[in-house]
C-alpha cells in the first residue's frame, strides 16, 4: 500500500475506485514500483495483505501473509485529478501487460463506474486490517444457497447497528468445520457479487466426535425396537423423527480418517431404516468408494476398524451375508473394545433382524 503520508490533501486526489483483479497483491507490487519511480503516483489498497497466512494456532508463521476472507479479490485505487482511469491502465500495462486483462473497474447498478470516499475506506481499513470478516452465528447444517444472513463485522455493521444482509451465492465446506459462503453484498451503495466469507467452528472436531457417539448411540436403540418387535405406534412415530434428525447432520464436515468414514456406515444404516431408497442407494455408492480406498492403504487397527463399521452398515443396507460374515472374522480376530459395533452385529444377525432386513426369503439360496 502507498504512504498515506505523502497524501494528507486530499484535494489532489479523485474518490477510491473500486477495481475486481485475478492477483490483487501483483498490482499493489505494480503500483509500488510505479510509486518508486515516480513518488505520489497512486494510491492503493489490498484487503487483508497484512493478516497471518494462519489464524492462531502452533504453526502459525505471522511472517507469511496471504489474501483472505471476503475481498481478496478487490483492489481499491486513487488516482491523482490530474490523471484518468485508462493512464492507470496504461501505467500498469508498461509494467505487466497480461496485468491489465483481468483488471475491471467495478460499476453500479445504474453503470456508473463505483466510488468510494476517504471516510468509507478509513472504514473498510479499520476492519480488514484487524479481524477476518465473519457472518453471525449460524447453522451449518441449516445453511442454503439464497439464504439471507448477515456479516456483523465494520465496515459491514448497517446504521442501525445491525449486521449488513448478504445473500449466499454457494457454498464450500472445508476440512476441519470451515465453511467458505460466497455471498452478494450491498456495500456503499456498490453491489459486490463475489465476496467470501469464511465461517470457522473451532470446535468443530469435539463436536463432530459428538456427533458420532450420538447418532451411533440413537441409532442402536430405534435398530434394537425394530429387530426385536418393541416397536408401538407412539415409539414408531418418535423414532422417525430421530432418524430424520440424526440424517440432518450428514452435512456436517468431518475430519477425514476413521471417524468420517464411521459416519458414513451410520448415515448408511440411517438411509436403510427411514427406507430411503435414494439415500441407500447414495450411501452404498459413497461406502464402497470408501471401501476401495481402504484395500490399497496399509493396514492398520483404523483401517481394520473403520472396515468393520463400513462392512456392518452394508450387511444392514443389503442382506448379503458375506458382508456380515467379514465383520464377525473382524470381531473375532481382533475383539475391538466398541461395543455399539458389537451390539450392531448382534442385532443384525438375529432371527428378528433378518426377517426385518429382508433376508428370510433369501435364506434357501445364500450362505447365512
Amino acid at each position: 500500500m502507498a504512504d498515506e503520508s505523502r497524501h494528507t490533501d486530499n484535494g489532489n486526489w479523485s474518490h477510491w475506485y473500486v477495481l475486481t483483479t485475478s492477483n490483487p497483491k501483483h498490482l499493489e507490487d505494480i503500483i509500488a514500483q510505479e510509486n518508486a519511480v515516480s513518488p505520489g503516483s497512486y494510491d492503493s489498497f489490498c484487503p487483508y495483505t497484512s493478516l497471518p497466512q494462519e489464524s492462531g494456532g502452533a504453526e502459525a508463521d505471522s511472517s507469511l501473509m496471504s489474501l483472505r476472507a471476503a475481498l481478496r479479490r478487490y483492489d481499491f485505487v486513487r488516482i491523482p485529478k490530474t490523471a484518468d482511469r485508462q493512464q492507470f491502465i496504461s501505467t500498469v500495462a508498461q509494467w505487466s501487460r497480461s496485468s491489465v486483462n483481468s483488471i475491471l473497474f467495478l460499476r453500479r447498478g445504474d453503470g456508473v463506474v463505483a466510488q468510494v470516499t476517504p471516510r468509507q475506506l478509513d472504514m473498510m481499513k479499520a476492519s480488514c486490517d484487524s479481524v477476518l470478516i465473519k457472518p453471525e452465528e449460524l447453522s451449518a447444517r441449516e445453511l442454503k444457497v439464497g439464504q439471507t444472513i448477515r456479516l456483523t463485522n465494520t465496515p459491514f455493521d448497517s446504521d442501525d447497528g445491525v449486521g449488513r444482509e448478504c445473500v449466499i451465492q454457494s457454498i464450500n465446506r472445508k476440512k476441519g468445520g470451515r465453511i467458505e459462503l460466497r455471498v452478494e453484498l450491498t456495500l456503499f451503495n456498490i453491489k459486490f457479487s463475489n465476496l467470501t466469507v469464511t465461517y470457522e467452528d473451532p470446535g468443530a472436531g469435539g463436536k463432530s466426535s459428538n456427533v458420532v457417539y450420538d447418532a451411533q448411540q440413537k441409532l442402536l436403540a430405534i435398530f434394537r425396537r425394530k429387530t426385536n418387535k418393541k416397536e408401538t405406534e407412539a415409539s414408531r412415530r418418535k423414532d422417525e423423527q430421530t432418524l430424520h434428525d440424526v440424517f440432518e447432520d450428514r452435512t456436517i464436515v468431518m475430519p477425514e480418517g476413521a471417524m468420517r468414514r464411521h459416519h458414513l456406515a451410520l448415515m448408511l444404516i440411517c438411509a436403510r431404516m427411514m427406507n430411503d431408497q435414494k439415500a441407500i442407494k447414495q450411501y452404498i455408492g459413497l461406502v464402497e468408494a470408501e471401501l476401495k480406498d481402504l484395500s490399497r492403504i496399509r493396514e492398520s487397527k483404523a483401517a481394520t476398524d473403520s472396515r468393520a463399521w463400513l462392512h456392518i452398515a452394508m450387511f444392514i443396507a443389503t442382506g448379503k451375508p458375506h458382508f456380515r460374515n467379514q465383520v464377525k472374522a473382524y470381531i473375532k480376530n481382533y475383539e475391538p473394545k466398541s461395543t455399539y459395533l458389537k451390539q450392531f452385529v448382534k442385532q443384525s444377525t438375529k432371527t428378528a433382524g433378518e426377517r426385518w432386513i429382508g433376508l428370510r426369503k433369501k435364506r434357501k439360496t445364500e450362505d447365512s
